[in-house]
């Protein structure tokens, strides 16, 4: 399961959850649970695709020149 399917996953868990008619005691746990669990994948993802982000302009080729005449 890649982190994009488990985040939505998640989020459909948080919002569900309040609904689930579960003690009031577990969902004092179960939503912040969820909720760090959210925020953890979102920073993974944001890293990822900034270090991706910064290897593609390290490697990309230098601007093309016209030869002159």
């Amino acid at each position: 399961m890649t982190r994009e399917s488990l985040l939505i996953l998640l989020g459909i868990g948080l919002a569900l959850s309040p609904f689930l008619a579960l003690p009031y005691t577990w969902l004092m746990v179960l939503i912040p649970v969820l909720a760090a669990a959210v925020v953890v994948i979102g920073i993974t993802l944001r890293h990822k695709r900034s270090r991706e982000s910064s290897r593609s302009e390290a490697v990309a080729p230098p601007p093309y020149e016209a030869p002159e005449l």
